[in-house]
């Protein structure tokens, strides 16, 4: 313990913060170094192929939803109208901010609406103009 205490159980190693010195060192005996690294490579495989079973899962509960959802309007307009307002106040300066604040999110709903209309109005022209300028301006962007 007096050894670690004095600063010399420590040591840098390219760089790197000092570490202390058993961690330079392997613990496992040359003998179980196949073992050890098979084990290692079971462990690696079997968290990938959780890791695409839970994305899988998941894409497929995004699936559901959405075609349980198919054809039907969510009611964002009547959450907000239903929602908005504070039947508390009685200060006329906080009901005018509040009114501003529901004009603001109806202005803003009607936005995300038009601009989800265009984007399913688009042709497959646009759509393959539009991947061919993200491609170049992502590869534009990872060159420099």
């Amino acid at each position: 313990v007096n050894f670690i205490l004095q600063g010399q159980g420590f040591s840098l190693v390219s760089g790197i913060p000092p570490l202390p010195t058993p961690l330079l060192y392997s613990h496992v005996p040359t003998s179980w170094s196949i073992g050890y690294a098979g084990a290692l490579m079971v462990t690696i495989m079997m968290l990938c192929v959780a890791t695409a079973l839970k994305i899988i899962a998941e894409f497929r509960a995004k699936h559901d939803f959405e075609i349980s959802n198919l054809g039907t309007e969510p009611a964002r307009y009547a959450k907000l109208i239903f929602t908005a307002w504070d039947w508390t106040i009685v200060d006329l300066n906080t009901a005018q901010d509040i009114k501003t604040t529901i004009v603001s999110n109806f202005e803003i709903l009607k936005l995300e609406d038009d601009a989800g209309r265009i984007i399913a109005e688009r042709t497959q022209k646009e759509w393959t103009r539009l991947y061919i300028r993200r491609s170049i301006g992502i590869s534009l962007n990872m060159c420099l």
